[in-house]
């Protein structure tokens, strides 16, 4: 199965995201694929293939994880190269201190991700119409700093499936 660990949002910051997406759908000034309203999420931690022993083995290990609840807000859009939007997490560094914990706690079984940093993927580009015009508008446009509380990440399973991805819960790690 395909695993990974997330923190999903709620439905304030999701309404103001899809808001956001489809502003950039009616601009014109690029085509691509938004991610579906429930499948936004931040990515903690992408597995990739595993199997039902090492989800046991993940489980174990992040259940005993102690860690702050927190709060973050939505932050601006940013762009990874010229196939990925996103829209950057502001918090107090909570994000970051939760994903080395797990990194480290994970390190002897899945490799380190040393380039992490806290966003949620909102669309891959297929193509960008003008990038001049693109990046000026998406400067301009407003996001509400919808501010949310993080008390809870998840161990998630993706399916792939013509229509897309589909995210299944296997577990729910609480934050104190």
């Amino acid at each position: 199965m395909r695993a990974f660990l997330a923190i999903e949002l709620p439905d304030e910051a999701k309404g103001e995201i899809l808001r956001v997406s489809d502003m950039l759908r009616k601009s014109n000034l690029l085509q691509g694929k938004f991610v579906e309203i429930d499948n936004l999420h931040l990515t903690l931690k992408f597995f990739g293939e595993i199997i039902e022993k090492e989800a046991k083995m993940i489980y174990d290990v992040l259940r005993q994880i102690e860690f702050q609840a927190f709060k973050c807000k939505l932050g601006k859009l940013g762009f990874f190269g010229s196939r990925i939007l996103w829209i950057d997490i502001i918090d107090n560094g909570s994000i970051k201190k939760l994903h080395d914990i797990i990194d480290d706690k994970l390190g002897d079984f899945f490799s380190k991700d040393e380039r992490f940093h806290n966003h949620m993927t909102i669309a891959r580009i297929k193509q960008i119409k003008d990038k001049t015009k693109l990046i000026e508008f998406t400067e301009k446009l407003r996001i509400n700093p919808i501010e949310f509380s993080v008390d809870e990440f998840k161990f998630m399973k993706s399916e792939l499936t013509p229509q897309g991805p589909v995210y299944k819960e296997l577990y729910g790690f609480k934050l104190k």
